[in-house]
């Protein structure tokens, strides 16, 4: 658990900082116009955590490349490059779709990013072979994966919205009011805790699914299951078989 709470307090000052910038202290406002308003600029959260996807993923397979070209694989180093261009020129296409602009011949960005995704692709099913075009699937889902993030920010805050909401209908009665500390105090701490461990868990898969699988590569003992040696079993010659 100590090691746990080291680990929580870089990401508790961020979040203590971007309280401030949201105004947003447990579910209540203070007395100022926000930087950034959550509830009404939910578009503009997913783009950021889209293009921190984007930034994530180009990044691990650029480690990924240098990982192979310093160990002298020159021919893994141009498979993370082919991957690379996939995945610019699907986020490319993507774009364009999203604010409905022509994918056609008219565009020049759409006909680079298929000159991208071509070349890339072919430098992949080069250098990983056929099989690794399964795993362009895997690459777009890894980019919108962060984007679960805001889900996650916007579900702590709706939840300590409802919390507050019923705290306050309790203040007309002293008898409710016992009633609604009670759920305010409970509600905020398990919204808290909700809070910590979705947080770490997501960032967790993010940092190792997403990021890590770009580039890290395991050493170690292979692993090999328990097994015992039966002294008592009688085989038939087919079990043998």
């Amino acid at each position: 658990m100590l090691m746990i709470s080291k680990a929580i307090i870089p990401g508790s000052i961020i979040a203590m900082a971007l309280g401030i910038v949201f105004n947003e202290f447990f579910g209540f406002h203070l007395g100022y116009v926000p930087l950034f308003n959550l509830t009404s600029r939910v578009a503009t959260l997913l783009v950021i955590s889209g293009w921190t996807g984007v930034g994530m993923v180009s990044f691990g397979f650029v480690l990924g490349a240098l990982n192979r070209y310093y160990s002298g694989d020159l021919k893994g180093t141009a498979g993370r490059i082919g991957w690379i261009l996939v995945a610019w020129a699907i986020v490319i296409l993507g774009l364009d779709i999203l604010h409905r602009t022509s994918i056609g011949p008219s565009n020049p960005g759409a006909l680079a990013s298929y000159a991208m995704f071509i070349v890339g692709l072919a430098t992949v099913l080069k250098t990983e072979g056929f099989e690794s075009i399964l795993e362009i699937p895997s690459v777009i889902s890894h980019i919108l994966s962060y984007t679960r993030l805001v889900g996650i920010l916007l579900a702590s805050v709706i939840l300590a919205d409802v919390v507050n909401t019923v705290f306050l209908s309790t203040l007309s009665s002293p008898v409710l009011l016992i009633l609604g500390v009670l759920i305010l105090v409970v509600g905020q701490i398990f919204n808290i805790i909700i809070a910590i461990f979705e947080a770490g868990i997501q960032g967790a898969r993010l940092i190792y699914v997403e990021f890590l699988s770009k580039f890290f590569s395991g050493n170690g003992r292979l692993f090999t299951p328990f097994k015992i040696t039966r002294n008592r079993t009688v085989f038939s010659p087919s079990d043998k078989k």
